[in-house]
């Protein structure tokens, strides 16, 4: 999908036709409302989540209305994640493990 916003993007862009993709992340919608029936599961998520809270519908649909409207009119061929920083805590938490693991390394030597 996302390659395909960007082509949408480039084949309408001369007629003034924007383009891009919202990308959301853990939205309190039915599908995850299951998952956070797990009092530890919901902890876990909101842990791993840099700002600490599982978004709500409004958080995509803010950002839906944005780039409906004239203020976006420069943006197109573009992803718009709304994760509540879920990949960049990825990035975060992988760099984190490997700290972790060179300090095992220093202290065990390798194995």
């Amino acid at each position: 999908m996302i390659h395909f916003t960007k082509q949408l993007a480039v084949d309408y862009g001369r007629m003034g036709i924007n383009a891009n993709a919202i990308c959301p992340g853990y939205i309190n919608t039915q599908l995850i409302g299951i998952l956070m029936m797990s009092d530890k599961l919901k902890e876990s998520i909101e842990a791993f989540l840099p700002i600490k809270r599982i978004g709500e519908p409004e958080d995509v649909a803010r950002v839906a209305v944005f780039l409906a409207s004239d203020e976006s009119d420069y943006i197109t061929g573009e992803e718009i994640r709304v994760d509540g920083g879920a990949l960049a805590g990825v990035a975060e938490m992988l760099a984190q493990t490997q700290r972790d693991i060179q300090e095992v390394i220093k202290k065990h030597g390798e194995f």
